[in-house]
């Protein structure tokens, strides 16, 4: 994520499993994610209820997904595949 938010070394990595992976360069912190049309839940724990995001734009190269669309507190994070 290239926001200012969580920081320059704030990575996620998706599995193709459905393992998701955010990391700070320091810790890592195990999840699930899943994707269905453009809703895109992350699990934190089992049988917490996951965080919802909408997948705005997804390409090759960037994915830029919203949380609390129509609220007061909207996160929007822009993201772009590392190799």
């Amino acid at each position: 994520d290239i926001t200012n938010f969580y920081g320059i070394e704030f990575h996620l990595i998706f599995e193709e499993d459905g393992t998701l992976i955010t990391t700070d360069g320091i810790n890592e912190n195990p999840m699930q994610w899943s994707l269905d049309g453009d809703q895109l839940a992350f699990i934190q724990a089992p049988g917490l209820a996951p965080v919802m995001y909408l997948v705005k734009t997804l390409s090759e190269t960037q994915l830029i997904i919203e949380n609390g669309t129509g609220t007061d507190y909207v996160t929007v994070m822009t993201l772009h595949r590392v190799e």
